[in-house]
């Protein structure tokens, strides 16, 4: 699934092999005011945990693309 400036990729765990979603956003075509609305929604993921919220599981980031680590739905 692609959006504006993300897509959302399949990922799996090399040595467990459990899938995950990944948020793949490229920080390229990525506005401040979406960088700051980025930050703040992983903040939030990081503190809540209830079973009607997609769990976080990790963020990475490299020169051009930014990664988050989601629940697979």
């Amino acid at each position: 699934m692609q959006g504006g400036f993300a897509e959302v990729v399949l990922g799996t765990h090399k040595k467990t092999q459990k899938k995950f979603a990944v948020k793949v956003i490229d920080k390229e075509v990525t506005a401040e005011a979406d960088k700051e609305a980025l930050a703040t929604e992983l903040r939030i993921l990081k503190r809540v945990s209830h079973p009607n919220i997609v769990k976080f599981f990790d963020f990475f980031d490299s020169a051009q693309k930014a990664y988050v680590v989601l629940e697979l739905m």
